[in-house]
């Protein structure tokens, strides 16, 4: 049986609540979905050079449901700043 400490439960249901509550907020807010990838660290790449260049990124985890390792990475942006993403994504190879 696992045990953890009043702390380490306390800081899980902190965590699982603000995934919770950043998720509400990119569904409530007008997000568009520009860059996806099965490795995490890609799509960090690419949030990364939209951040450099005045975009503002929202990285959204899809795990498969059998399989939590396995899954994509979604990069959102404000539908305002979805041209301006795309612009800046065409063309490069990341």
């Amino acid at each position: 049986m696992v045990q953890f400490t009043i702390t380490e439960a306390y800081d899980a249901i902190a965590l699982a609540a603000l995934r919770v509550r950043q998720k509400s907020i990119i569904m409530d807010a007008n997000w568009i979905t520009v860059f996806s990838a099965p490795e995490y660290f890609k799509v960090e790449v690419v949030k990364s050079f939209l951040e450099e260049h005045g975009v503002d990124g929202y990285i959204m985890e899809r795990p498969d449901s059998a399989y939590v390792m396995l899954g994509e990475a979604q990069l959102l942006v404000p539908t305002n700043q979805a041209d301006t993403a795309t612009n800046l994504l065409q063309g490069r190879d990341f």
